[in-house]
């Protein structure tokens, strides 16, 4: 029997929201067992051939956001690009749902930092979450900086189509750090 290998630094960030690093043939059969419905990659160039392939089998709607490869000098992911991604993970419609960047760490952590925010976390727990995923389990000033300036308008579904674990199941009109516009039904 085949092993079932996790791609690296997999993990659930709320049910059925799922991040890591590129997943490569060997975590294929692990992700099937997700039944994902939409995977979104934060990667420099095109998904490999083998990963489009894989999607196309499964009936997985592929999104793919130019970002490039982390660097310690910058936040290589765009406000704008950040809320695009969360916008397609706060549809039910689209989970479960894989997200992730190169190496599982930086890139992916940015919008998982922002969702954070969305959710009300305090900085300290969304900041510890962020740098158990990273290399040195640190975090950059720039990238610290990004989540506390992080202003750029996030525009809800309607509130049918809002996981329940956004806010607990709250309708709520406003975070109290972003705006958030919500569709109604």
């Amino acid at each position: 029997m085949a092993a079932i290998i996790p791609p690296f630094r997999f993990t659930t960030v709320e049910h059925q929201l799922y991040r890591g690093a590129y997943p490569t043939l060997p975590n294929f059969r692990f992700l099937r067992r997700l039944s994902l419905k939409t995977i979104v990659s934060l990667i420099p160039e095109e998904p490999t051939t083998d990963l489009a392939a894989f999607c196309a089998h499964e009936g997985i709607a592929q999104h793919t956001f130019r970002v490039e490869k982390y660097s310690s000098d910058s936040v290589t992911v765009a406000p704008a690009t950040v809320a695009a991604i969360l916008q397609l993970l706060l549809t039910k419609d689209n989970l479960p749902m894989y997200i992730h960047c190169l190496d599982g760490a930086n890139v992916v952590g940015i919008v998982v930092m922002v969702l954070r925010k969305l959710q009300n976390w305090t900085k300290l727990a969304t900041l510890q979450e962020f740098c158990r995923f990273t290399r040195d389990h640190s975090i950059e000033k720039d990238e610290s900086e990004f989540l506390s300036s992080y202003a750029a308008e996030i525009t809800l579904p309607p509130y049918s189509q809002v996981p329940r674990w956004l806010w607990n199941g709250v309708r709520i009109q406003a975070s109290r750090f972003l705006l958030a516009a919500i569709l109604s039904n």
